[in-house]
């Protein structure tokens, strides 16, 4: 039987205060998973956020296969990633756009990519990198991706992995050394479909990482052994790019974060796999402060039984306000609340997880501005907040940013996710949060929501 938590504390999530000295108010009670959010063909310089978690079972070997494509990076005029590039990302850190470079270049028979300091400071340990894609597309039923890769400089400051990206999504695979942690992240999703810790992630030399896809199973390998096996629908489409992805997740000892990757395949593979029966992916997972880094752990139920794949409840019932342009759809056995204190529209789930809608004018306001200041307002609404992820996205049509968090709430730990827009003048805010606990039914539904949300041109003067 769950416990519904109590609500009586809710209002105190009002007062998301933004600039020119107006208001958007949220209130919580108790909602959802992190579900992140991305383009599902990101840019080559990226700035997310890092975690890690604690242990999971593993078993042996990759399936066999034949051998599609490969690169031992000696030879950059047929090699299959284009050699010598560089850029810049830009990133409103601390109310100041911090600059990171990246560069990476065929060196030595290795893939050498370069994430150069400083690192911003900010305390939400965001991670800035670099993510070479490969010229030619894969197009199998049942593949897998497989490289070797080692941290060369600024060793403990490393996050590096692999990313298989399609045009409806790009899922990343990476590994933290230091911690021997490692993560499974869907952009479409918005939210890390596993995260935990393994003694197969090695520390100090190099990882051999491989990703499979049988059908809608994945496999995740570190050197050899099996350390996720997960099924979830969506991977059933095929066609996509390889990525590897390098990352810096604080300030490197020795100026830049430097990662070699060595031996890049891809393998069209003989039959699924035959480990032990895989186990659907939850929706989420408990997330506990830890008084180090990393900075958000995913702690496993001992003895727990895997729960069963959840997908979205249906949306037969329509919310439209006219003043606004807000226009979504929603679940028939959510309670729906107008014109909450200091918001447009809160839906609250029978779990008593959270979707609210805030929206306000916003004259002179620029989308980086608004960006910033809903991060001050998780850090100051959720005490120790931390940034699971900072990804761009869309709300309506309109050019949005999706901060994906955990932090605690009432002592509770919470979980959740802010996408915010400016679309002409005004400010738009779509807001869930949750008990991780309470999470896992409601998760696919609030994205669901997200993805129906439309700002039309309002009927009325805003004032």
């Amino acid at each position: 039987m769950r416990r519904t938590p109590s609500t009586g504390g809710l209002g105190r999530l009002a007062a998301i205060c933004l600039l020119a000295g107006t208001c958007l108010g949220a209130c919580s009670g108790s909602a959802g998973s992190s579900a992140p959010s991305s383009s599902a063909n990101p840019s080559a310089g990226e700035s997310v956020a890092a975690t890690a978690a604690p242990a999971n079972s593993a078993a042996e070997g990759g399936v066999a296969g034949k051998l599609l494509r490969a690169d031992d990076f000696s030879d950059p005029t047929h090699g299959l990633f284009p050699d010598h590039q560089s850029g810049v990302i830009r990133q409103l850190v601390a109310g100041k756009t911090a600059e990171i470079p990246w560069e990476w270049q065929y060196d030595a028979g290795s893939l050498l990519v370069k994430v150069h300091g400083p690192y911003p400071d900010n305390n939400t340990r965001m991670i800035f990198g670099a993510r070479p894609t490969s010229a030619d597309k894969i197009a199998e039923d049942d593949f897998a991706i497989e490289v070797k890769a080692e941290a060369t400089q600024s060793a403990p400051q490393a996050v590096y992995g692999i990313e298989f990206a399609t045009d409806d999504d790009t899922t990343r695979f990476t590994v933290v050394p230091e911690t021997g942690s490692y993560g499974l992240y869907s952009y479409n999703e918005r939210r890390y479909l596993s995260q935990a810790r393994s003694s197969s992630v090695l520390h100090g030399q190099p990882n051999v990482l491989r990703m499979e896809f049988h059908s809608d199973l994945v496999r995740l390998l570190a050197n050899g052994k099996e350390i996720e096996s997960g099924s979830y629908p969506s991977f059933k489409a095929r066609s996509g790019v390889a990525r590897l992805t390098a990352y810096m997740d604080s300030a490197p000892a020795d100026q830049e974060v430097d990662v070699r990757f060595t031996d890049f395949k891809v393998m069209a593979l003989d039959a699924p796999a035959s480990s032990a029966s895989p186990r659907p992916y939850p929706t989420s997972r408990p997330v506990t402060p830890t008084p180090a880094p990393p900075p958000a752990l995913v702690t496993p139920v001992p003895g727990a039984t895997p729960r069963p794949t959840v997908v979205a409840a249906p949306l037969p019932l329509t919310f439209e306000d006219a003043r606004s342009g807000v226009r979504l759809s929603y679940p028939q056995n959510w309670r729906r609340m107008d014109n909450p204190p200091n918001g447009l529209v809160a839906f609250t789930s029978p779990d008593q997880n959270l979707v609210e809608i805030f929206t306000l004018p916003m004259p002179g306001v620029t989308p980086d501005q608004l960006d910033e200041v809903t991060l001050k307002m998780l850090q100051t609404v959720f005490p120790g907040v931390k940034i699971i992820s900072v990804v761009p996205t869309v709300l309506g049509t309109s050019r949005a940013q999706q901060t994906v968090f955990s932090g605690t709430f009432g002592g509770r730990n919470m979980v959740g996710w802010a996408v915010n827009t400016i679309k002409s003048g005004r400010g738009y805010l779509f807001f869930y949060v949750a008990q991780p606990s309470l999470a896992a039914d409601d998760t696919p539904t609030a994205a669901a929501m997200l993805k129906t949300f439309v700002i039309d041109s309002p009927k009325q003067p805003v004032l």
